[in-house]
């Protein structure tokens, strides 16, 4: 079984090396895979409208998953002082 830690976030079963900004939430490629996703809506409370409001956002603004991703991990590594390069096992 292989285990990575990386900002202190543990991942269990990942063992194929990719670069942080590569990497990606599993089954989350584009704005197609947010609606079609159950816990985007319940994030909202089932709120279709506050939904509706935030994936026309990100359609108009050419944002998908991987993009918010990216920005997210890099914000958390900035924070944890992680190194800029960090490898992510995924």
């Amino acid at each position: 079984m292989c285990q990575v830690f990386f900002c202190g976030i543990g991942v269990q079963h990942r063992c194929v090396a990719v670069r942080l900004t590569s990497a990606h939430p599993h089954g989350m490629s584009d704005i197609g895979d947010l609606i079609q996703s159950t816990e985007v809506y319940e994030c909202f409370d089932g709120n279709a409208v506050e939904v509706e409001i935030m994936l026309d956002y990100l359609g108009t603004q050419h944002i998908s998953p991987r993009h918010i991703y990216g920005e997210v991990s890099l914000s958390l590594c900035t924070q944890k002082s992680c190194p800029v390069g960090l490898t992510l096992r995924l």
